[in-house]
C-alpha cells in the first residue's frame, strides 16, 4: 500500500484568497447592474434575446458569472453559487514581488473604484473561502 505524504488536491472543492471586500449579492446588483448591462464583454457573449433585456438573465446566482465576465480584466470576482454574497478584489498571486501590502491595497482600492465600488482602504482585507462542489 502506498501512502501519499505531500499535498493532496480534491477536484470537487474550490477555494480562493484575494485582497478585497465581500458584498451581499443584492448590494452588488444595485451598485453594478448598469455597468454590467453596458459592458462590451457581456454584450458580445449575449444572444439576441439577452441584448434586448439583460435583467431577466441576471437573477439569482447567475449574476455572479455575469459580474466575472464583465470585470475579469480589472478584478477577481469570486463566490460560491450557493450563497448570496460575492467577493471583489485581486488574487494574492497578483501582488508584485517588490510591492508592499499598503501598495497592494491601494491598487485593489483603485480597481474597485474603476468598476464603481467605493471602499475605504482600511476596509480591505484578505478574503478567503472554500466549498465543496459535490
Amino acid at each position: 500500500m502506498k501512502v501519499r505524504m505531500g499535498f493532496v488536491s480534491n477536484s470537487s472543492s474550490s477555494s480562493f484568497m484575494i485582497m478585497g471586500i465581500c458584498m451581499e449579492l443584492d448590494e452588488a446588483k444595485e451598485i453594478l447592474l448598469e455597468k454590467v448591462m453596458t459592458s462590451e464583454k457581456v454584450q458580445k457573449r449575449c444572444d439576441v434575446h439577452c441584448k434586448e433585456d439583460l435583467k431577466p438573465y441576471l437573477k439569482g446566482n447567475r449574476f455572479r458569472s455575469v459580474l466575472n465576465e464583465a470585470f475579469s480584466d480589472d478584478m477577481d470576482v469570486e463566490g460560491s453559487y450557493e450563497d448570496d454574497y460575492v467577493y471583489f478584489g485581486l488574487s494574492v498571486y497578483k501582488m508584485k514581488d517588490d510591492e508592499t501590502l499598503r501598495e497592494f491595497k491601494e491598487r485593489v482600492q483603485k480597481q474597485l473604484e474603476k468598476i464603481g465600488i467605493k471602499s475605504d482602504i482600511k476596509s480591505l482585507d484578505w478574503q478567503e473561502d472554500c466549498w465543496q462542489d459535490g
